[in-house]
């Protein structure tokens, strides 16, 4: 449906139903599907490249990095963002829920760099290990200090899209 009504549109239109058709499912809970299996995440990710081809009017041959330098995000870095988001409003008691998540001053009293990291449960499966409550506070600990400190959601929510992005940049540039 996207190819047949691409050279009917506009490129600003295009992206607008980029956004409104397959962006909003990508994002649609992702930090919750997000543990899928590789083989899962890829095959959604070939389906993403797909319509932004199309959208983007680009050959099937071009780059990964062509793809998404229009600011659009790779599922797997979507993923990333959303998860960071979830435990951002649970720390920040912005969203009504009952997870707990601890930081490390909690359980002690040392004054270290890590003391305002998040401690994760541990868990004795590979299963276990891959879940919202494992995977979110390990993820978050690994955002820089700078972007933790915001106590506005639009602000953070924009500097950690472009904080995976960052990433995402590096990584593409050095598979290519």
């Amino acid at each position: 449906a996207l190819k047949r009504i691409s050279y009917l549109l506009s490129d600003k239109t295009l992206i607008m139903l980029y956004y409104a058709h397959v962006q909003c499912h990508l994002n649609y809970m992702n930090f919750i599907w997000a543990p899928i299996t590789q083989n899962l995440m890829q095959s959604i990710e070939i389906t993403q490249r797909k319509a932004l081809r199309v959208i983007l009017k680009k050959s099937w041959h071009c780059s990964r990095s062509e793809l998404y330098s229009v600011k659009i995000l790779p599922v797997s870095a979507l993923c990333n963002v959303s998860t960071c988001l979830q435990i951002f409003k649970i720390s920040k008691q912005l969203l009504k829920n009952n997870i707990q998540i601890h930081t490390a001053s909690q359980f002690h009293q040392h004054t270290t760099r890590h003391r305002e990291n998040f401690v994760a449960r541990k868990y004795n499966t590979v299963l276990g290990s891959h879940t919202f409550y494992i995977r979110g506070p390990n993820l978050f600990n690994t955002v820089p200090q700078d972007i933790k400190k915001f106590n506005s959601i639009s602000i953070f929510k924009n500097r950690i899209r472009e904080h995976f992005f960052e990433i995402y940049a590096i990584l593409s540039t050095i598979e290519e």
